[in-house]
């Protein structure tokens, strides 16, 4: 497994209208292309993330649904990093380490400040026996303050949604990143990590 370095929000526009066949005056073609492509991302939308939620509480794999949702999102708003993060996990989930190593990849290198794509990069890499890989990791996680992963949360779309969904099921946002942080900072420190800890969204 590569090293990997560098972070994973879906903006969906769902207010943009594009009338068939006419382009943009200015617009190049793949720029036209994209903001179609956006507009078409209603199409795969999920109507709640329960189920991505459920799934990761219960160690299983994300439905296939969701995937198919993400892998759209991420071709379409390449430079977007929520949709290669949430994609990542979906690989995650499935055991496809490759291909979340990838979709890591990218959301890191969009945006190197959001704690939970370290975190549950950091639990695959230990998965994989790179424990100590995994412990630089989550280091790294560990610098990033608390309110800069909140503030990420409220700033994008599909981890608003995401969110929004969550507290309908009692899930408390500013909870879940004090016991990620807390958790890390143990795991760390003992350089040991429970039996199949479950991936965290959010």
């Amino acid at each position: 497994m590569a090293v990997l370095t560098g972070i994973a929000g879906v903006t969906v526009l769902c207010a943009i209208v594009i009338r068939s066949g006419e382009q943009p005056a200015g617009l190049e073609q793949k720029n036209y292309a994209a903001r179609f492509g956006i507009k078409s991302l209603n199409v795969f939308m999920p109507e709640s993330y329960a189920q991505l939620a459920n799934a990761l509480d219960e160690n299983r794999a994300i439905p296939q649904n969701y995937g198919t949702y993400f892998k759209v999102a991420a071709k379409f708003m390449p430079d977007d990093f929520a949709s290669h993060y949430m994609l990542a996990l979906y690989y995650q989930s499935r055991g496809e380490w490759a291909e979340a190593q990838e979709a890591y990849k990218k959301s890191l290198d969009l945006n190197p400040v959001f704690f939970w794509s370290y975190y549950n990069l950091g639990l695959m890499l230990w998965e994989n026996d790179r424990r100590d890989m995994a412990l630089r990791i989550w280091s790294q996680a560990l610098k990033i303050p608390p309110e800069v992963t909140l503030q990420t949360l409220v700033s994008t779309k599909v981890l608003g949604d995401c969110a929004a969904d969550l507290a309908l099921r009692g899930h408390d946002i500013n909870q879940s990143v004090v016991k990620g942080y807390s958790q890390l900072q143990q795991w760390v420190k003992d350089r040991q990590v429970p039996q199949n800890p479950p991936l965290v969204m959010l």
